[in-house]
């Protein structure tokens, strides 16, 4: 299951930090970070997100190996639809996470998604009125913590959304190729290192400052 390949990051119940390290499962283990020992392991991502993974690699298996270049094909429409909404579900989730570093009130949280229910509005409005950069700056500092460029993911992200809102509001599915659908699929394992690193950055760091360190 590609969810298990790409997204079974794990957490620190004490600092926040997001890494692949499996020792986190063992009671005991010391969290390179913070030092402090773990309790158990804990998965960052929720099961919707690794669900949505895995609807990703049913409709990719499920395309057919031969058809007409031009024809628009239903699996490919659904890894565009798939791969747009694990984008927009990763955003969320990376905001609640602000949210309770934060200390954010339920109240608080619960009127702040309210107030910005569309993913333009949490993008352009919400997201940098918490962490005070704007995506662009968010990207790049991203890209400095992990050494990885997400320029290209973030050009990725755009393309895809815009012929995603054709499909949605006019139903024109004639930009939905094989080739969009072949570059979301080899995006997901990158977006997912972005909101990792997303979170390691600024979640993280406001763990790292209100929790003692040993």
């Amino acid at each position: 299951m590609w969810s298990l390949r790409i997204a079974p990051y794990l957490i620190c119940q004490t600092c926040s930090y997001v890494d692949l390290d499996r020792g986190r499962m063992s009671r005991g283990h010391v969290c390179q970070q913070c030092r402090h020992e773990s309790a158990g392991g804990v998965l960052y991502f929720h099961a919707n997100i690794m669900v949505l993974v895995d609807l990703l690699e049913e409709s990719y298996l499920s395309r057919p190996r031969n058809h007409p270049r031009e024809m628009v094909v239903p699996a490919n429409v659904a890894i565009l639809l798939f791969f747009c909404t694990l984008k927009e579900a990763l955003f969320e989730h990376f905001l609640r996470q602000l949210f309770t570093s934060l200390s954010l009130s339920r109240s608080l949280q619960k009127k702040l998604l309210s107030d910005n229910r569309l993913f333009h509005q949490k993008l352009k409005s919400l997201f940098p009125a918490l962490i005070e950069n704007d995506w662009s700056t968010a990207l790049v500092n991203a890209s400095a913590l992990c050494g990885q460029d997400f320029s290209m993911l973030d050009s990725v992200l755009t393309s895809s959304a815009q012929v995603r809102n054709k499909f949605l509001h006019n139903a024109s599915a004639w930009e939905i190729s094989a080739e969009l659908a072949d570059t979301c699929v080899d995006s997901i394992a990158n977006l997912f290192v972005l909101f990792v690193a997303l979170h390691n950055h600024y979640v993280h760091r406001e763990w790292a400052r209100a929790q003692p360190m040993v």
